[in-house]
Formats: C-alpha cells, sequence, structure tokens
C-alpha cells in the first residue's frame, strides 16, 4: 500500500470542507459552542473532533478509512493487523492480557513493568512470576530482563501461558528478544510486549533497535504518542499471534475502549504513520544528533 496516503486524515478534511451543519455529538457543534477565552487555542482542531458519520468508518467495526490507516500502519511495521488505540497502551496492554489468559493461568511477568500490566494482572486473575531485570549500578535504574534466566525459567515453568515483557524500559534500554521468543514460541507460551516507548522502532533503521515485532512477539504495544508525532493517549496494537485469538483481542479493545473514541486522536495516528514512513535515514540521523546536542 502506498504509504503517502492519509486516509483518515483526508477524510476528515474532506468532510470539514463540505461546511455541514452539526446535530450529531460532541456538542461543542465544531467549535461553534465554546468559551471565547479558549476559541483561539480550539478553532482548527474542533472542526475536526466529529462521530460516526458517512464516510469516517467507525473504530471498533472499521471497514473503510480507518482500516485503510490501520492497514498502512501494519504494513510499515510488518505485523498481521494493527488497532488504533485511544485509551493508550493502557487499553493496550490490559485487552491483550485479558484475550490471552483465562483464571489462574500462570504467567511469566517483568518485574519492573507499568502500573497498566500489573492491573490487567489482576483483572485477569492469573498467577504471576515476577522476573527479574538487571540492574544498572551508574544509572541506579532497573534496565531489561536477562535472556539467560528468561530462558531458564520459560523452560521451568513451560505450562505458562504467557510471558510479559517490557522493551525499551521507561529509559529507553533495549534488548533483543528473537531468542526469548523462539523459546517460549517451543511450549506455545504467548510473548506480549511493551514497547511503549518504542514506536519509533518501526522505521527499520539501522540506528535503531528492532521492535519485537521482528523477533516474532505475538502482541505488541506502543505508544505513538510518547515517540512519534502523535497526540496525547494515541496508541497502535499489532497483533502477529497463532497463539492469541484476534476475536477476542478485538473484543476486549472495544469493551475498554470508549464507544465515542476521538477522531483527532486516530487521525494523529493516521499522520504519526506517515510521518515514520517517509522519514529518510538523513533525517533520523540529524534528529537524533539534535537531540545529543541539546542533551549536552
Amino acid at each position: 500500500m502506498d504509504q503517502n496516503k492519509l486516509p483518515l486524515f483526508e477524510a476528515l478534511l474532506a468532510h470539514h470542507q463540505k461546511n455541514s451543519s452539526s446535530f450529531h455529538v460532541p456538542g461543542h457543534k465544531n467549535g461553534v459552542l465554546m468559551p471565547e477565552a479558549a476559541k483561539l487555542w480550539y478553532r482548527s482542531l474542533l472542526p475536526l473532533d466529529v462521530t460516526e458519520l458517512s464516510g469516517l468508518d467507525d473504530l471498533h467495526h472499521p471497514s473503510g478509512v480507518i482500516k485503510e490507516a490501520e492497514q498502512l500502519t501494519a504494513d510499515l511495521y510488518r505485523s498481521e493487523r494493527c488497532f488504533f488505540l485511544v485509551g493508550g497502551s493502557t487499553a493496550g496492554n490490559l485487552a491483550m492480557i485479558l484475550a490471552t489468559c483465562e483464571e489462574g493461568d500462570t504467567v511469566l511477568v517483568q518485574r519492573n513493568s507499568h502500573k497498566s500490566i500489573l492491573n490487567g494482572l489482576r483483572l485477569a486473575k492469573v498467577q504471576p512470576i515476577f522476573l527479574q531485570p538487571k540492574f544498572d549500578r551508574e544509572a541506579q535504574i532497573a534496565t531489561c530482563l536477562d535472556e539467560d534466566d528468561v530462558i531458564e525459567n520459560i523452560k521451568k515453568f513451560s505450562d505458562a501461558k504467557a510471558i510479559i515483557i517490557t522493551n525499551p524500559n521507561y529509559y529507553g534500554f533495549t534488548v533483543s528478544l528473537k531468542n526469548i521468543v523462539t523459546e517460549a514460541h517451543k511450549y506455545d507460551i504467548a510473548v506480549l510486549v511493551d514497547e511503549a516507548h518504542g514506536a519509533h522502532f518501526g522505521h527499520q533503521s539501522s540506528l535503531l533497535p528492532k521492535s519485537a515485532l521482528e523477533d516474532g512477539a505475538d502482541v505488541v504495544v506502543q505508544s505513538a504518542h510518547k515517540t512519534l508525532p502523535a497526540m496525547t493517549m494515541s496508541s497502535y496494537l499489532h497483533f502477529n499471534s497463532k497463539l492469541v485469538d484476534i476475536e477476542k483481542l478485538a473484543y476486549y479493545l472495544q469493551v475498554l475502549q470508549s464507544s465515542s473514541p476521538s477522531y483527532p486522536l486516530m487521525a494523529s495516528l493516521d499522520l504519526a504513520r506517515y510521518f515514520l514512513a517517509t522519514l529518510t535515514e538523513e533525517q533520523l540521523l540529524n534528529t537524533l544528533k539534535s537531540i545529543k546536542e541539546h542533551s549536552c
């Protein structure tokens, strides 16, 4: 598919250009009903803040421009299916756990995980086996899992339903997951990855680490808003599995997320994908150099 396309964003612009009157939600009516003090700031955005109208598709049953935008993202990241998330990586983390695990299942979990992972464990009522990450004494922070330790625990708890990994961590530390994924799949253990801080890994550049998707992970959740030009709460969930039921995953996503998803958030995911897909190696290198210079 043509990565230069912006199906959802362009559909919103086309709808706005119709200059139609709003007799539907949201209540600001294309920004008309807004306190004067805020109109200057919201004027250009609120006309795009619409609802499920003809031609604009439905996030929970996509068949048009949202489906096309998600497919473009899946193609870029080389996943079987990409779901747009408007509830942040939190919604994705909860959904992937609930879709994979049943009450009482044994689950291997990286100890320094986000609270949404811990909440997902509680909701799913699983039996967690926590895996201790390595510790960087110079930086005084927990980093990533030790590969040998993880593989040893996979063999020890070979009846586990899933292993949940956070990679990269909050500070950007990352490791290859290829051998871990290979070992887990020997025992039909699903590999679920909170890659919230690694949405930019989709660029597949030699300057960046590989995404867990390239290493064969089953479900990977990314916060596009953390490292790409997407609005806050905008995230991706990538599915690439024979061990997780995709229909169950879609079900939990619509349970956990709003039935009135934000179109500006979804359109920003379309734009973030376009930005990453069209970013050249030279532009990426210049960006990294600029970040380094400003951090010194």
